[in-house]
């Protein structure tokens, strides 16, 4: 089964490599204790640059009053190319 591989941080970089099937179906794979806060409800600063090295220039979502900033869609029908037939 063909699987992503990290191979370094910095640079980011990966390979597809190669698991068994067996290996991973129907397993859960657990965070790594030393990501998690003594507390229990954070996570580490670990994580994040984790996170931030396989996904750079991200950001974050523009919001207004609080809440996401979505592209409105203006919906505008184009010419149609295609000659009419039928069916």
């Amino acid at each position: 089964m063909p699987v992503i591989e990290r191979v370094s941080n910095k640079p980011y970089r990966w390979r597809i490599g190669v698991a068994k099937l067996a290996d991973v179906a129907n397993k859960e794979k657990m965070m790594p204790r030393d990501f998690i806060t003594a507390d229990g409800f954070h996570i580490t600063a670990q994580v994040p640059r984790l996170h931030l090295a396989a996904h750079p220039g991200r950001g974050a979502a523009a919001f207004k009053n609080g809440l996401p900033d979505y592209v409105k869609l203006k919906n505008a029908p184009v010419p149609k190319k295609l000659p009419a037939f039928e069916v």
